[in-house]
């Protein structure tokens, strides 16, 4: 399997599967992931949340399972009994929260990894983020994998922990940075936007500073048609098999 940067180098586009394929199956659960990669997804996207124990899993945010007490801190004893697929469908019932290990697992040697981690700068310690790293290193996929987030200071925090880990830094429009100000700030080597947010002036940033642009909420033909006209290297859609297709029909 070529490395990530080798793969984006080639021009290829990155078919991110965003929560897995989360238009099919419920959102950042196992059948979502294997259902991407069944789909023909090169890249899995997940968000990672932190139980007590400092443990990655991975959903998006509590009250989104619509859990009791939502705003109670999760352990690894009580994930157990949290069905994560029941409120998308009947037949999806008894879905769990997976781990990290479990997502590495599954995905070594068959596609990429994007970790969005979740929460704040003042609510992610260092010993979480190194958690995460070190579920990457373990199971020999740092080249394959980066991880991603919002909060600009705690990619910066990455990066001073692990100056060789690939970093995304998820367009932030609260902060109004353009590209070049993102990378000079986080040093990261990628770029998110929504399609909503995305511009020419953005794709030539990115592109004269050598860092990929990805793009998501590509869900159909017109918004797929639309992204592609920004020279982007990566699609995070929520219907991976549809994307691929029109993928393949552009080529």
């Amino acid at each position: 399997m070529k490395t990530l940067k080798q793969f984006v180098e080639e021009k290829n586009i990155l078919i991110a599967a965003h929560r897995g394929a989360s238009g099919e199956a419920p959102e950042n659960t196992m059948a979502a992931f294997k259902l991407a990669l069944e789909q023909g997804a090169n890249m899995i996207e997940a968000d990672l949340q932190f139980t007590v124990e400092d443990a990655a899993v991975a959903f998006h945010d509590r009250r989104h399972l619509k859990l009791k007490d939502a705003d109670k801190p999760l352990s690894l004893e009580n994930l157990k009994d949290i069905d994560a697929g029941a409120w998308f469908s009947p037949k999806f019932a008894g879905e769990k929260i997976p781990s990290l290990k479990e997502i590495t697992e599954l995905v070594k040697d068959r596609a990429y990894l994007n970790l969005e981690i979740k929460g704040d700068d003042s609510s992610v310690t260092d010993k979480r983020i190194e958690n995460v790293i070190s579920a990457i290193y373990g199971r020999g996929i740092k080249d394959c994998s980066m991880v991603s987030s919002f909060d600009y200071d705690m990619l910066k925090r990455i990066r001073k922990i692990d100056s060789d880990i690939h970093i995304a830094a998820i367009y932030n429009a609260f902060e109004d940075k353009n590209a070049p100000q993102i990378i000079d700030e986080t040093g990261c080597e990628a770029i998110i936007c929504s399609l909503g947010e995305i511009s020419k002036k953005m794709s030539s940033d990115a592109k004269a500073d050598n860092i990929f642009l990805g793009v998501y909420e590509v869900d159909n033909k017109s918004e797929f048609n639309y992204a592609m006209k920004f020279d982007v290297a990566a699609l995070g859609t929520n219907y991976p098999a549809k994307i691929k297709k029109y993928v393949e029909d552009s080529s």
